[in-house]
């Protein structure tokens, strides 16, 4: 990872949870929790999310408002120039 400040090569993904209810009480998965879900195969159908707005507090400095671009890539809305071409992204 470069600067943490930049969070380059960030995306903002969901994925659904499903939850459980076992003695009345309502529990989901942890795998937020784990490093890396790569391997888990309970782990499916991860979608980008996009075009949303995030408040990102980094290592202490004032909040920054980011955003997601249509590919789910995190990106700062502060003053400079911004990404308009993404060809790469499959629609």
């Amino acid at each position: 990872m470069n600067n943490p400040k930049t969070l380059e090569h960030y995306y903002l993904l969901g994925c659904h949870f499903p939850l459980s209810r076992e003695n009345g009480s309502i529990t989901f998965p942890t795998w937020h929790l784990t490093g890396d879900i790569t391997g888990l195969e309970e782990v499916t159908n991860v979608r980008p999310i996009v075009l949303t707005p995030v408040m990102a507090n980094i290592e202490g400095d004032a909040g920054q408002l980011w955003a997601s671009n249509r590919a789910g890539l995190l990106c700062n809305l502060g003053p400079g120039a911004h990404e308009t071409n993404l060809k790469s992204v499959a629609y």
